[in-house]
Protein backbone atom coordinates (compact mmCIF):
# COMPACT_ATOMS: atom_id res chain seq x y z
CA UNK A 1 0.00 0.00 0.00
CA UNK A 2 1.37 3.34 -0.78
CA UNK A 3 0.69 6.74 0.65
CA UNK A 4 0.62 10.01 -0.97
CA UNK A 5 2.34 12.47 0.35
CA UNK A 6 0.85 15.69 0.87
CA UNK A 7 1.85 18.76 -1.85
CA UNK A 8 3.62 21.10 -0.15
CA UNK A 9 2.55 24.57 0.98
CA UNK A 10 3.52 27.65 -0.85
CA UNK A 11 3.64 30.97 1.26
CA UNK A 12 1.26 33.57 0.44
CA UNK A 13 3.75 36.01 -0.14
CA UNK A 14 6.77 33.73 -2.08
CA UNK A 15 3.53 33.25 -4.95
CA UNK A 16 3.51 36.95 -5.10
CA UNK A 17 6.67 37.65 -5.76
CA UNK A 18 7.03 34.25 -8.01
CA UNK A 19 4.13 35.46 -10.40
CA UNK A 20 5.88 39.23 -10.55
CA UNK A 21 8.97 37.66 -11.12
CA UNK A 22 7.45 35.20 -13.93
CA UNK A 23 5.79 38.26 -15.27
CA UNK A 24 8.76 40.27 -15.42
CA UNK A 25 10.68 37.43 -17.44
CA UNK A 26 7.69 36.98 -19.58
CA UNK A 27 7.82 40.48 -20.44
CA UNK A 28 11.19 41.16 -21.02
CA UNK A 29 11.43 37.80 -23.27
CA UNK A 30 8.65 38.59 -25.73
CA UNK A 31 10.02 41.52 -27.64
CA UNK A 32 6.32 41.64 -29.25
CA UNK A 33 4.64 42.30 -26.36
CA UNK A 34 3.92 46.45 -26.15
CA UNK A 35 5.99 48.50 -23.75
CA UNK A 36 4.46 51.20 -21.05
CA UNK A 37 6.02 53.65 -18.43
CA UNK A 38 3.20 54.94 -16.17
CA UNK A 39 3.92 57.00 -13.23
CA UNK A 40 1.66 56.31 -10.09
CA UNK A 41 0.02 59.52 -8.62
CA UNK A 42 1.20 61.33 -11.04
CA UNK A 43 -1.40 64.31 -10.06
CA UNK A 44 0.23 65.31 -6.78
CA UNK A 45 3.74 63.20 -6.67
CA UNK A 46 5.41 63.01 -3.19
CA UNK A 47 7.69 65.89 -2.19
CA UNK A 48 11.20 64.86 -0.34
CA UNK A 49 13.71 67.26 1.28
CA UNK A 50 17.66 66.54 0.52
CA UNK A 51 17.72 64.13 2.39
CA UNK A 52 15.03 61.54 1.09
CA UNK A 53 12.68 62.56 3.68
CA UNK A 54 9.00 63.29 3.49
CA UNK A 55 7.90 67.00 2.61
CA UNK A 56 4.97 68.69 3.77
CA UNK A 57 3.33 70.71 1.17
CA UNK A 58 2.11 74.09 1.05
CA UNK A 59 -1.80 74.61 1.29
CA UNK A 60 -4.18 74.12 -2.68
CA UNK A 61 -4.44 78.10 -2.38
CA UNK A 62 -0.67 78.28 -2.71
CA UNK A 63 0.15 75.76 -5.88
CA UNK A 64 1.54 72.59 -3.68
CA UNK A 65 2.29 70.60 -6.75
CA UNK A 66 4.37 73.54 -8.38
CA UNK A 67 8.06 74.62 -7.61
CA UNK A 68 8.40 77.70 -5.74
CA UNK A 69 11.69 79.52 -4.92
CA UNK A 70 11.40 77.87 -1.05
CA UNK A 71 11.36 74.91 -2.44
CA UNK A 72 14.74 75.63 -4.73
CA UNK A 73 16.11 76.78 -2.14
CA UNK A 74 15.59 73.86 -0.20
CA UNK A 75 17.02 71.68 -2.51
CA UNK A 76 13.98 69.29 -3.14
CA UNK A 77 13.61 65.87 -4.89
CA UNK A 78 10.17 64.84 -6.66
CA UNK A 79 9.49 61.24 -6.37
CA UNK A 80 8.32 59.82 -9.62
CA UNK A 81 7.06 55.65 -8.69
CA UNK A 82 7.22 54.05 -12.45
CA UNK A 83 5.44 51.23 -13.31
CA UNK A 84 7.04 49.53 -16.41
CA UNK A 85 6.30 46.84 -18.16
CA UNK A 86 6.89 44.55 -21.60
CA UNK A 87 10.14 45.67 -21.89
CA UNK A 88 13.06 43.56 -23.71
CA UNK A 89 16.18 42.71 -22.11
CA UNK A 90 18.70 44.97 -22.15
CA UNK A 91 17.06 47.87 -23.24
CA UNK A 92 17.04 51.23 -21.19
CA UNK A 93 15.10 54.36 -19.87
CA UNK A 94 16.52 57.65 -19.39
CA UNK A 95 14.77 61.14 -17.83
CA UNK A 96 14.69 64.18 -19.72
CA UNK A 97 13.29 67.79 -19.45
CA UNK A 98 12.41 70.16 -21.67
CA UNK A 99 10.10 72.97 -22.39
CA UNK A 100 7.79 72.30 -25.37
CA UNK A 101 9.88 69.74 -27.27
CA UNK A 102 9.82 66.06 -28.08
CA UNK A 103 12.98 64.39 -26.37
CA UNK A 104 13.19 60.88 -27.94
CA UNK A 105 14.80 62.43 -31.58
CA UNK A 106 18.30 62.23 -30.65
CA UNK A 107 19.43 65.77 -31.92
CA UNK A 108 16.97 67.32 -29.22
CA UNK A 109 19.58 65.61 -26.67
CA UNK A 110 22.71 66.50 -28.41
CA UNK A 111 24.77 68.85 -30.40
CA UNK A 112 24.82 72.72 -29.86
CA UNK A 113 21.34 73.27 -30.43
CA UNK A 114 19.61 70.45 -27.72
CA UNK A 115 16.58 71.14 -26.15
CA UNK A 116 16.69 69.08 -23.60
CA UNK A 117 18.53 68.32 -21.03
CA UNK A 118 19.12 64.90 -18.64
CA UNK A 119 17.81 64.85 -15.22
CA UNK A 120 18.83 61.72 -14.14
CA UNK A 121 22.45 61.03 -14.46
CA UNK A 122 22.04 57.19 -14.93
CA UNK A 123 20.11 54.81 -16.70
CA UNK A 124 16.59 53.59 -14.77
CA UNK A 125 16.69 50.25 -13.76
CA UNK A 126 14.40 47.83 -15.19
CA UNK A 127 11.86 46.57 -12.91
CA UNK A 128 8.60 46.47 -12.91
CA UNK A 129 8.20 49.46 -10.04
CA UNK A 130 10.89 51.91 -9.64
CA UNK A 131 11.06 55.16 -7.26
CA UNK A 132 13.27 57.81 -9.02
CA UNK A 133 13.48 60.84 -6.91
CA UNK A 134 15.06 63.80 -9.60
CA UNK A 135 16.19 67.23 -7.86
CA UNK A 136 13.89 69.89 -8.59
CA UNK A 137 17.09 72.19 -9.23
CA UNK A 138 17.52 69.57 -12.02
CA UNK A 139 14.46 70.09 -13.30
CA UNK A 140 14.59 73.64 -14.06
CA UNK A 141 18.39 73.92 -14.77
CA UNK A 142 18.16 74.21 -18.43
CA UNK A 143 14.56 76.90 -18.43
CA UNK A 144 15.54 80.37 -19.25
CA UNK A 145 17.32 82.24 -18.48
CA UNK A 146 19.91 79.27 -18.84
CA UNK A 147 19.28 76.81 -21.47
CA UNK A 148 19.58 73.00 -22.66
CA UNK A 149 23.01 73.54 -23.95
CA UNK A 150 24.37 75.22 -20.33
CA UNK A 151 22.31 73.65 -17.87
CA UNK A 152 22.70 75.22 -14.09
CA UNK A 153 21.51 72.59 -10.89
CA UNK A 154 23.39 74.46 -8.18
CA UNK A 155 21.54 77.39 -5.96
CA UNK A 156 22.00 80.17 -7.97
CA UNK A 157 18.97 78.84 -10.31
CA UNK A 158 16.77 80.09 -7.49
CA UNK A 159 14.83 82.77 -8.34
CA UNK A 160 14.96 83.00 -11.68
CA UNK A 161 12.51 81.11 -13.31
CA UNK A 162 9.47 82.89 -13.84
CA UNK A 163 6.20 80.31 -14.24
CA UNK A 164 7.41 77.78 -16.70
CA UNK A 165 6.02 74.07 -17.44
CA UNK A 166 8.76 71.42 -17.48
CA UNK A 167 8.20 68.46 -19.51
CA UNK A 168 10.11 65.79 -17.28
CA UNK A 169 10.13 62.76 -20.12
CA UNK A 170 11.10 59.12 -19.42
CA UNK A 171 12.57 57.56 -22.72
CA UNK A 172 12.75 54.05 -24.06
CA UNK A 173 15.25 52.93 -26.00
CA UNK A 174 15.03 49.16 -27.22
CA UNK A 175 18.19 46.79 -27.39
CA UNK A 176 20.76 48.16 -30.00
CA UNK A 177 19.25 51.46 -30.55
CA UNK A 178 22.87 52.84 -28.68
CA UNK A 179 21.07 56.02 -27.15
CA UNK A 180 19.97 57.05 -30.69
CA UNK A 181 16.17 57.53 -31.33
CA UNK A 182 13.55 56.49 -28.48
CA UNK A 183 10.70 54.13 -28.91
CA UNK A 184 8.54 55.68 -26.93
CA UNK A 185 8.46 57.87 -23.54
CA UNK A 186 6.25 58.96 -20.59
CA UNK A 187 5.79 62.64 -19.79
CA UNK A 188 4.91 64.61 -16.76
CA UNK A 189 4.53 68.05 -16.21
CA UNK A 190 5.99 70.24 -13.45
CA UNK A 191 4.87 73.71 -13.12
CA UNK A 192 7.86 76.05 -11.98
CA UNK A 193 7.79 79.21 -10.79
CA UNK A 194 10.56 81.12 -8.82
CA UNK A 195 10.17 84.74 -9.10
CA UNK A 196 7.66 86.54 -6.91
CA UNK A 197 5.71 90.17 -7.29
CA UNK A 198 7.71 93.74 -7.34
CA UNK A 199 7.04 95.29 -4.35
CA UNK A 200 3.95 98.00 -3.44
CA UNK A 201 5.17 101.75 -3.83
CA UNK A 202 4.94 104.60 -1.90
CA UNK A 203 5.93 103.17 0.97
CA UNK A 204 5.79 105.12 4.36
CA UNK A 205 5.44 104.88 8.43
CA UNK A 206 4.12 106.35 11.10
CA UNK A 207 4.71 105.56 14.55
CA UNK A 208 2.60 104.63 17.63
CA UNK A 209 3.01 103.55 20.82
CA UNK A 210 5.06 100.01 20.99
CA UNK A 211 4.37 99.88 17.28
CA UNK A 212 4.69 101.20 13.68
CA UNK A 213 1.65 101.50 11.20
CA UNK A 214 3.09 101.16 7.40
CA UNK A 215 1.33 102.10 4.91
CA UNK A 216 1.83 102.04 1.29
CA UNK A 217 -0.43 103.48 -1.92
CA UNK A 218 -0.08 101.16 -4.82
CA UNK A 219 0.02 96.93 -5.19
CA UNK A 220 2.08 96.74 -8.21
CA UNK A 221 2.19 93.15 -8.34
CA UNK A 222 4.21 92.82 -11.54
CA UNK A 223 6.36 90.39 -12.21
CA UNK A 224 10.28 91.08 -10.93
CA UNK A 225 12.21 90.01 -14.07
CA UNK A 226 9.63 92.25 -16.34
CA UNK A 227 7.61 89.09 -17.44
CA UNK A 228 3.81 89.54 -17.36
CA UNK A 229 2.91 86.99 -14.82
CA UNK A 230 3.25 87.74 -11.05
CA UNK A 231 -0.09 90.31 -11.77
CA UNK A 232 -2.33 91.37 -9.57
CA UNK A 233 -4.30 88.46 -9.61
CA UNK A 234 -1.24 86.51 -8.43
CA UNK A 235 -0.07 88.23 -5.39
CA UNK A 236 -1.86 87.26 -2.39
CA UNK A 237 -0.33 89.39 0.46
CA UNK A 238 1.93 91.70 1.84
CA UNK A 239 4.96 91.13 4.05
CA UNK A 240 6.53 93.43 6.58
CA UNK A 241 9.66 93.33 7.55
CA UNK A 242 11.41 94.99 10.61
CA UNK A 243 15.26 95.45 11.79
CA UNK A 244 16.73 97.89 14.74
CA UNK A 245 18.76 100.43 13.23
CA UNK A 246 22.54 100.45 14.81
CA UNK A 247 23.94 103.53 16.19
CA UNK A 248 26.95 104.67 14.11
CA UNK A 249 29.58 106.27 15.98
CA UNK A 250 32.08 108.74 14.34
CA UNK A 251 35.48 109.84 15.95
CA UNK A 252 37.00 113.24 15.17
CA UNK A 253 40.57 114.54 15.63
CA UNK A 254 39.36 118.45 17.27
CA UNK A 255 41.92 121.35 15.66
CA UNK A 256 44.96 121.92 17.75
CA UNK A 257 44.47 124.47 20.70
CA UNK A 258 47.44 126.85 20.05
CA UNK A 259 48.48 130.06 21.98
CA UNK A 260 50.86 132.81 22.21
CA UNK A 261 54.26 132.39 24.30
CA UNK A 262 56.71 135.17 25.36
CA UNK A 263 60.02 134.20 24.06
CA UNK A 264 62.67 134.57 26.36
CA UNK A 265 65.68 137.27 25.66
CA UNK A 266 67.88 135.76 27.90
CA UNK A 267 69.59 136.94 31.28
CA UNK A 268 72.14 139.35 29.48
CA UNK A 269 69.60 141.16 27.02
CA UNK A 270 68.43 144.39 28.43
CA UNK A 271 65.38 144.69 29.66
CA UNK A 272 63.72 146.97 27.17
CA UNK A 273 64.53 144.58 24.63
CA UNK A 274 61.22 143.07 23.41
CA UNK A 275 62.59 139.30 22.03
CA UNK A 276 58.62 138.70 20.67
CA UNK A 277 56.74 135.66 20.73
CA UNK A 278 55.84 132.18 19.39
CA UNK A 279 52.97 129.91 19.39
CA UNK A 280 52.87 126.42 20.90
CA UNK A 281 50.33 124.29 19.78
CA UNK A 282 49.12 121.32 21.83
CA UNK A 283 46.65 118.15 20.94
CA UNK A 284 42.90 119.41 20.58
CA UNK A 285 41.93 115.34 21.66
CA UNK A 286 38.93 113.89 19.40
CA UNK A 287 35.53 114.55 19.52
CA UNK A 288 32.57 111.54 19.37
CA UNK A 289 29.50 111.79 18.05
CA UNK A 290 26.38 109.10 17.55
CA UNK A 291 24.49 109.05 14.58
CA UNK A 292 21.94 106.70 13.26
CA UNK A 293 21.33 106.89 9.70
CA UNK A 294 18.10 105.04 8.09
CA UNK A 295 19.14 101.92 6.56
CA UNK A 296 19.95 97.99 7.21
CA UNK A 297 22.97 95.88 6.69
CA UNK A 298 20.19 92.65 6.98
CA UNK A 299 18.07 94.37 4.05
CA UNK A 300 20.72 94.46 1.32
CA UNK A 301 23.06 91.40 -0.51
CA UNK A 302 26.67 91.93 0.15
CA UNK A 303 27.14 93.14 -3.50
CA UNK A 304 24.02 95.84 -3.51
CA UNK A 305 21.29 94.17 -5.43
CA UNK A 306 17.83 93.47 -3.97
CA UNK A 307 17.00 90.62 -1.39
CA UNK A 308 14.34 87.96 -2.10
CA UNK A 309 13.36 86.78 1.74
CA UNK A 310 13.78 83.47 2.33
CA UNK A 311 11.93 81.14 5.27
CA UNK A 312 14.76 82.03 7.24
CA UNK A 313 14.64 85.65 6.39
CA UNK A 314 11.05 85.75 7.78
CA UNK A 315 11.73 84.28 10.69
CA UNK A 316 14.21 87.06 12.07
CA UNK A 317 12.65 90.19 10.33
CA UNK A 318 9.02 89.50 9.61
CA UNK A 319 6.98 91.90 11.68
CA UNK A 320 3.75 91.86 10.33
CA UNK A 321 1.93 90.60 7.29
CA UNK A 322 -1.78 90.70 5.30
CA UNK A 323 -3.21 88.57 2.95
CA UNK A 324 -5.32 89.43 0.02
CA UNK A 325 -4.36 92.40 -3.06
CA UNK A 326 -5.90 95.19 -1.99
CA UNK A 327 -4.97 95.80 1.67
CA UNK A 328 -2.98 98.95 2.22
CA UNK A 329 -1.32 98.58 5.65
CA UNK A 330 -0.15 96.91 8.16
CA UNK A 331 0.29 97.36 12.34
CA UNK A 332 3.35 96.10 13.26
CA UNK A 333 4.38 95.47 16.90
CA UNK A 334 6.63 92.74 17.47
CA UNK A 335 10.02 91.07 15.47
CA UNK A 336 8.57 87.61 15.88
CA UNK A 337 8.20 87.20 19.24
CA UNK A 338 10.12 90.49 20.68
CA UNK A 339 7.84 93.52 21.14
CA UNK A 340 8.70 96.43 19.66
CA UNK A 341 10.47 99.40 21.56
CA UNK A 342 9.70 102.73 22.09
CA UNK A 343 13.20 105.16 21.27
CA UNK A 344 14.62 102.66 19.02
CA UNK A 345 14.61 103.05 15.05
CA UNK A 346 13.99 100.45 13.06
CA UNK A 347 14.52 100.11 9.51
CA UNK A 348 11.06 98.99 8.01
CA UNK A 349 10.42 97.52 4.50
CA UNK A 350 7.86 95.17 2.79
CA UNK A 351 7.62 92.59 -0.13
CA UNK A 352 4.63 90.94 -1.92
CA UNK A 353 3.59 86.76 -2.40
CA UNK A 354 2.00 85.31 -4.86
CA UNK A 355 -0.40 81.93 -5.11
CA UNK A 356 3.04 79.74 -5.01
CA UNK A 357 3.94 81.30 -2.05
CA UNK A 358 7.16 82.94 -3.30
CA UNK A 359 7.87 86.18 -1.54
CA UNK A 360 9.18 89.02 -3.82
CA UNK A 361 12.34 90.96 -3.69
CA UNK A 362 12.47 93.83 -1.24
CA UNK A 363 10.99 97.22 -0.98
CA UNK A 364 13.87 100.34 -0.32
CA UNK A 365 13.99 101.29 3.37
CA UNK A 366 12.18 103.55 5.44
CA UNK A 367 12.76 104.02 9.28
CA UNK A 368 10.46 105.45 12.04
CA UNK A 369 10.63 105.04 15.98
CA UNK A 370 7.76 103.62 18.17
CA UNK A 371 6.46 105.96 20.83
CA UNK A 372 4.40 106.86 23.87
CA UNK A 373 1.75 109.37 21.87
CA UNK A 374 -1.42 110.90 23.56
CA UNK A 375 -4.71 111.86 21.47
CA UNK A 376 -7.64 114.17 23.20
CA UNK A 377 -9.05 110.88 24.84
CA UNK A 378 -5.67 110.24 26.74
CA UNK A 379 -6.19 114.11 27.62
CA UNK A 380 -9.60 113.58 28.70
CA UNK A 381 -9.42 110.37 31.12
CA UNK A 382 -6.46 111.97 32.71
CA UNK A 383 -8.35 115.16 33.14
CA UNK A 384 -11.07 112.73 35.58
CA UNK A 385 -13.55 112.39 32.53
CA UNK A 386 -15.07 109.08 32.96
CA UNK A 387 -17.17 109.37 29.88
CA UNK A 388 -17.43 106.04 27.56
CA UNK A 389 -16.19 103.81 30.20
CA UNK A 390 -16.82 99.94 29.70
CA UNK A 391 -16.39 100.59 25.74
CA UNK A 392 -13.25 99.01 23.93
CA UNK A 393 -11.60 99.88 20.56
CA UNK A 394 -9.65 98.30 18.34
CA UNK A 395 -6.13 98.50 17.53
CA UNK A 396 -5.24 99.27 21.35
CA UNK A 397 -3.11 101.87 21.44
CA UNK A 398 -3.08 103.23 17.68
CA UNK A 399 -1.60 106.68 17.43
CA UNK A 400 -4.67 108.25 16.07
CA UNK A 401 -7.78 109.50 17.52
CA UNK A 402 -10.46 106.51 17.70
CA UNK A 403 -14.12 106.47 16.75
CA UNK A 404 -15.32 106.92 21.08
CA UNK A 405 -13.18 109.83 21.04
CA UNK A 406 -15.07 111.46 17.99
CA UNK A 407 -18.27 110.25 19.91
CA UNK A 408 -17.59 112.04 23.12
CA UNK A 409 -16.60 115.01 21.14
CA UNK A 410 -19.34 115.31 18.95
CA UNK A 411 -21.53 114.56 22.58
CA UNK A 412 -19.97 117.25 24.10
CA UNK A 413 -20.74 120.01 21.47
CA UNK A 414 -24.36 118.94 21.41
CA UNK A 415 -24.71 118.60 24.90
CA UNK A 416 -23.73 122.69 25.04
CA UNK A 417 -25.69 123.77 22.30
CA UNK A 418 -28.68 122.10 23.95
CA UNK A 419 -27.96 124.14 27.70
CA UNK A 420 -27.31 127.39 25.47
CA UNK A 421 -31.05 127.36 23.58
CA UNK A 422 -32.52 125.93 26.69
CA UNK A 423 -31.45 129.12 29.09
CA UNK A 424 -31.91 131.46 25.84
CA UNK A 425 -35.92 130.10 25.66
CA UNK A 426 -36.27 130.44 29.63
CA UNK A 427 -34.56 134.02 29.41
CA UNK A 428 -36.96 134.67 26.40
CA UNK A 429 -39.79 133.11 28.49
CA UNK A 430 -39.21 135.29 31.30
CA UNK A 431 -38.97 138.61 29.53
CA UNK A 432 -41.93 138.22 28.54
CA UNK A 433 -43.88 137.53 31.66
CA UNK A 434 -42.35 140.42 32.73
CA UNK A 435 -43.81 142.57 29.97
CA UNK A 436 -47.23 141.10 30.38
CA UNK A 437 -47.22 142.07 34.12
CA UNK A 438 -46.42 145.53 33.29
CA UNK A 439 -49.48 145.93 31.15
Amino acid sequence: MFLRRPAARVAPRRLVALALTLSAVIGFAHPARAQSIGVVNEASLPRLDKDGKNVQKRPQTLTPEGVSFQDCIDDQQILFTLQMSGFEANASIQAWATIGQDCKVQTARGGGNKTCWQVYDSDIPLATVADIRIPVRKIMAGVTPNSATTPVSDESVCGKINLANVSVQFLYFPPGSGGGTASMDKSVTVTVDTVGPLPPSGLRALPGDTRIKVEWTNISGGSADGGATGGLTELTGIKVYCDPVSAQTTTTPNAPICHDEPIDAGPDADASVDAGTVEVCEDGGTSTSTSTECGSANFVNPDGSKIIPTAEFNSKHECGSITGNTGTSVTASAVGKTPLVNGTTYAVAVAATDRFGNVGELSSVVCETPETTTDFWDDYRKAGGRAGDGCATAGGGAPLASTAVLGVGVTLALSSIFRFRRRRKAALDKSQQSEGSRR
